[in-house]
């Protein structure tokens, strides 16, 4: 964990640059910003204004200093203009020695005096690494440094970002300063278990099988989903929930998904890989996975590259053994048929959260790297 108390003294000035809002999506971008601003840095955090979603709502954010890039189409031309030039009155002022950009995109614009830029390489938009030399090089030159959320996406970082000096894996793991300790949590005897499935469903995410799942066991199991419905779901999750077997509770924000949590007792992760899929379901590096965690929840989750070395690794939860509702019946048995067992691995979940998959431990040697002057 990184000490507040032992604070840097080489104050930077650092821009973080999201290319999703904040407040929704992955919250690495906050969790950098409060890290750096609590060491006595001058943090910036930019993001850009999306267009309305289904389900998304109206909201502030405070606690940053934050510059909100608008971009909404159907605003006035005076509005646009207006706020551009406060936008380079800002980029003026600010003279940031670090830039932390998450994307190529964000990466190169312009920020009076940077010297330092680091990619922040959360999202696969490239799926070929060590590629030929292209106009893009002059983008992904310009990294010193690369974030990456994963191993096998820091690879094909290495490949993109060749010039970079510096490399980091900085798994998405919630903040112990922001996280309540929730102890070890135990099953009632005789009451109904409930899951949580947070994330887009749809066919990349096995909806059909959890679907079916919970329309087979609604006796023993409830699930509640959190997040938006695609690939034409919609009518099937209606009539599972009017079963009374599921709960919808649409599109949440971060804070309301933490409430929800802590009324669940297993968290699932149901990505489908194989096939032409993309790398970004094979080399997985799901909020929620950390999330279930950090809240002390056993995870169960369908076949997947990521999730099962990690799993190997720390032992958070277990596999289905192929993409079936049996399959999944089967893995979430093995952690609760056991009360015991199943209070013997959330105590172990939280033992994980606080001793090494915290993002306070997670971005310690990145941190020590700027304080340094290394770049």
């Amino acid at each position: 964990m990184i000490d507040v108390a032992d604070m840097s003294t080489r104050t930077l000035r650092v821009v973080v640059a999201s290319p999703i809002t904040m407040g929704y999506g992955s919250p690495r971008y906050m969790r950098l910003y409060k890290v750096l601003a609590s060491r006595g840095h001058r943090v910036l955090l930019m993001d850009h204004e999306e267009a309305v979603a289904a389900g998304r709502r109206p909201y502030s954010l405070n606690g940053y200093r934050r510059l909100l890039v608008h971009r909404t189409a159907g605003r006035s031309l005076w509005r646009q203009r207006t706020r551009r030039v406060w936008e380079g009155l800002v980029r003026r002022r600010e003279r940031p020695d670090v830039l932390i950009a998450g994307n190529d995109a964000l990466l190169s614009e312009s920020w009076p005096s940077t010297s330092t830029r680091v990619i922040y390489y959360g999202e696969i938009e490239s799926e070929c690494s060590g590629a030929a030399e292209s106009p893009a090089d002059s983008i992904t030159n310009a990294a010193d440094a690369v974030i990456a959320p994963q191993e096998d996406r820091l690879e094909l970082a290495r490949g993109i970002y060749k010039r970079a000096r510096s490399c980091f894996c900085v798994q998405n793991a919630p903040m112990l300063a922001e996280h309540a300790d929730p102890g070890p949590r135990a099953l009632t005897k005789g009451e109904r278990i409930h899951l949580l499935y947070q994330g887009q469903v749809s066919r990349l995410t096995c909806a059909d099988i959890m679907l079916g799942f919970a329309r087979r066991n609604s006796d023993r199991f409830h699930l509640h989903v959190a997040g938006p419905v695609k690939d034409g779901f919609s009518e099937e999750l209606a009539a599972v929930a009017e079963t009374g077997a599921l709960t919808y509770h649409g599109y949440l924000r971060q804070a309301e998904l933490a409430d929800l949590r802590k009324r669940c007792d297993v968290g699932l992760v149901t990505w489908r890989e194989g096939g032409d899929l993309p790398l970004s379901i094979k080399y997985a590096c799901p909020n929620k996975l950390y999330e279930y965690i950090a809240d002390g929840l056993p995870v169960v989750f369908m076949p997947n590259h990521s999730l099962g070395r990690w799993n190997t690794r720390f032992g958070f939860g277990a596999a289905a053994a192929d993409y079936t509702v049996d399959a999944m019946a089967e893995a979430l048995a093995a952690m609760t048929d056991d009360e015991g067992v199943y209070a013997a691995q959330s105590a172990h979940n939280t033992g994980l959260f606080r001793e090494e998959l915290n993002f306070e431990h997670q971005i310690r040697p990145f941190v020590q790297w700027l304080e340094e002057g290394r770049p």
